[in-house]
């Protein structure tokens, strides 16, 4: 009897151990799976941080980019003002009190483009490049070297560094 209540003891700690055993077990493979997601949202986590990230820089550009279009529209709606300016400025006027009026407005025009970005290329003398400039014609005149722009028809503009109206000129041949 005594051997079967040590059998019975023995049998009893074994149940008991595998029981343990079986339940470490379990909370080992739920503590693993609980890890792996753990592991996942931290990851989905991270490309969510990237990904607003890069929204926000692509939003920015796409700020930056419609303010660009809205001055490169203004620019070429005061353009042809300066000029009709340039032009009625050449023409000697019969007071000079007008034509210092209009040099005014003039200069006050081309200050307040130049404020905002937008600043006059220069073509007269230079070398001919298509990315400046838009040849009209060719001429000759010896006070320049072949490809040089000898006269400017209309002039060029740009904004930050970005062509909004080429040059019209004439190139020498």
């Amino acid at each position: 009897m005594k051997k079967d209540k040590t059998i019975d003891m023995d049998e009893e700690k074994l149940i008991n151990e595998e029981a343990e055993e079986s339940q470490e077990k379990a909370v080992s493979e739920e503590q693993d799976g609980v890890s792996s997601e753990i592991n996942d949202l931290q990851t989905k986590l991270v490309r969510l941080q990237a990904d607003f990230q890069n929204y926000k820089k692509r939003v920015e550009k796409e700020k930056d980019d419609l303010v660009s279009i809205g001055v490169v529209s203004i620019a070429n709606e005061i353009l042809p003002v300066i000029d009709n300016f340039e032009r009625a400025l050449e023409h000697e006027g019969d007071s000079a009190s007008f034509k210092e009026g209009m040099e005014l407005i003039y200069e006050g025009l081309k200050n307040a483009l130049k404020a905002k970005g937008i600043v006059e290329l220069k073509a007269l003398g230079e070398d001919f490049n298509p990315d400046f400039h838009q040849a009209v014609s060719m001429g000759h005149n010896d006070e320049y070297k072949e490809n040089q722009v000898i006269e400017v028809l209309l002039k060029g503009y740009e904004y930050n560094g970005k062509v909004i109206r080429h040059a019209m000129v004439i190139v020498n041949k």
